[in-house]
């Protein structure tokens, strides 16, 4: 079984537990963990044969799908079919990355990192600045894989995670549990060099079991980047436990936290993360 098939087979049996149906009409084609592609391969099948092969460079973390239906329909409850449909078509299409319906119905890759311009300009402004210092710091995108902690969607990750500890903490502990557990297999499936995490994931106070979380990194490291016309640039390296073995993770801010000056600030940000990036990836030579 290939690396996405068992980790959609995973979100299929974790949300139809009897104690997690809450979660079936929350699950949708956004569920399934990765976007857009790797080593320049769409289908999951495709990957797997180059990961027989080689390595991914980075794993390239956002929190959790920007869906704020999903949050809905775990909020009301109900029993309805809601998104499951389009999960089961994600399943089915044989795609490494989420796909999204084009304008005559056809199922396509969509690839926010990889391909950022035909994303709008707000999506450009914020993941094609990290693309770019990631290519800075490694040389290219080919060997980034670009994927989410969590299943469920929402506006923000502390709107989800309140509300999934508000009616059933012991929810909430699950479906942490079952992140670590997704984790494990992307970090054991891909070996990447690298993982790049928000912030917004490993500071956040809800998540102290998980994997990522701030006091679990090892051997850390702070990287502050001052003389910005704001506040600093901060970033932490270490290396975080999974099935034994020590896995480097450069915490930063999510691209949509990014508050700072484009033309002044942002540069220097960026040549900052790419030598943090090379730093973790353990490069001899730092680019300028």
């Amino acid at each position: 079984m290939n690396t996405v098939d068992q980790l959609n087979l995973a979100i299929r049996e974790f949300a139809l537990q009897p104690k997690n149906t809450v979660l079936r009409p929350a699950t949708g084609a956004y569920s399934t963990p990765f976007r857009g592609s790797l080593f320049g391969r769409e289908k999951a099948q495709d990957v797997e044969l180059e990961l027989g092969k080689r390595r991914a460079s980075v794993l390239f973390l956002g929190s959790n799908p920007n869906c704020p239906g999903s949050l809905d329909h775990i909020m009301a409850g109900t029993a309805n079919e809601g998104h499951w449909p389009e999960f089961e078509r994600q399943r089915a299409s044989g795609y490494f990355g989420e796909g999204v319906l084009d304008e005559r119905g056809h199922l396509r890759a969509w690839d926010p990192l990889h391909k950022p311009s035909s994303q709008g300009a707000g999506q450009k402004a914020s993941w094609t600045f990290y693309a770019d210092a990631i290519r800075e710091g490694i040389g290219s995108l080919d060997g980034v894989a670009f994927a989410n902690v969590f299943s469920w969607g929402s506006g923000t990750l502390d709107h989800l995670l309140k509300h999934l500890g508000s009616d059933d903490s012991k929810l909430l502990d699950r479906v942490i549990e079952f992140a670590n557990q997704q984790l494990s297999t992307m970090i054991r499936r891909l070996r990447p060099g690298l993982i790049l995490c928000p912030s917004s994931v490993s500071n956040h106070r809800l998540l102290k079991e998980l994997m990522l979380y701030q006091q679990r990194i090892e051997s850390a490291s702070d990287i502050s980047l001052t003389g910005l016309e704001g506040r600093p640039f901060n970033m932490r390296l270490g290396a975080v436990k999974c099935d034994g073995l020590k896995q480097p993770v450069l915490v930063l801010k999510h691209p949509s936290a990014l508050r700072w000056n484009r033309k002044v600030d942002r540069p220097k940000i960026a040549r900052a993360i790419s030598r943090a990036i090379h730093q973790g990836l353990g490069r001899p030579n730092s680019p300028e």
